[in-house]
């Protein structure tokens, strides 16, 4: 009974053209595909960071860097069949192919802003396997430092990572936005319907339903003001025309952002 399972995981392993994780199922040692894709990796960062005046971390250089309730988790390139099932040997390849594309929607010199003023980068993207919060997987988080460094936590097995880098980095546009103007973003709650109150709770999942009366993105929009505000950014950087048309309360919710970032930056979305 054993050898047949053994014959079976192998055969379907054949089928869908990864031998290569049938051995590492054994304990093979495929390091050479490792190494390429991760000089594929490489190329993609170092042209994201001279084409974006960013900083971008990989694999386990992202470990020292502190998050914020939650956990960005890295599984050895490579070492099994655990990791092909979960990210795949060239994920991380793609994850910055995907994070290059969702920052080139910006304008030329947009991340300047992030910039300190003697030069130093302070907005950097950590790409891990995956991101873990409260027992749930995530496509990107963000956290910050006391010196003022601002961190984009993207996982390589996001379902849909473009959307995911947009609605993180409205996280860290408004932190900037604020810094500059405490009282920025005091009238958001205007923009809703009347009595409406925000959940505060974590009660709906990322990726939820949109709401059918046009008032918030989704259902999950509904939680609180950061990811209300998160949602609008992401679905502006990602819907198009047409779907905004339909939407006359998020048009003024987008409104009240699109003016408050060019209050904030040099050079606007």
């Amino acid at each position: 009974m054993r050898m047949r399972r053994i014959t079976a995981i192998l055969l379907m392993l054949l089928l869908m053209n990864k031998v290569s994780n049938a051995r590492a199922f054994f304990g093979y040692d495929f390091s050479g595909q490792n190494q390429e894709d991760r000089s594929s990796a490489m190329q993609f960062r170092f042209e994201i960071e001279n084409q974006y005046h960013v900083s971008v971390l990989m694999g386990e250089e992202c470990l020292e860097v502190p998050t914020s309730g939650f956990e960005l988790q890295i599984i050895p390139q490579g070492s099994s069949l655990f990791h092909w099932l979960y990210v795949g040997e060239d994920q991380y390849t793609e994850a910055l192919k995907s994070l290059n594309s969702a920052l080139s929607a910006y304008p030329e010199g947009f991340f300047r802003n992030f910039k300190s003023a003697a030069g130093d980068t302070r907005l950097q993207f950590l790409v891990g396997d995956r991101i873990i919060r409260n027992g749930q997987s995530y496509g990107a988080m963000t956290a910050s430092d006391t010196a003022g460094h601002s961190s984009v936590f993207l996982a390589a097995n996001a379902t849909n990572p473009e959307a995911s880098v947009h609605h993180a980095l409205w996280h860290v546009i408004e932190a900037r936005i604020l810094f500059k103007a405490p009282m920025a973003l005091k009238e958001w709650t205007n923009l809703n319907p009347e009595g409406f109150a925000y959940e505060e709770e974590e009660s709906v999942l990322p990726g939820t339903d949109e709401d059918p009366a046009g008032w918030f993105v989704n259902e999950e929009a509904k939680q609180n003001e950061k990811e209300d505000r998160a949602a609008v950014f992401e679905a502006y950087m990602t819907k198009d025309d047409a779907w905004w048309d339909e939407r006359p309360h998020l048009q003024a919710k987008l409104k009240f952002l699109l003016l408050r970032i060019q209050g904030a930056f040099k050079a606007c979305p």
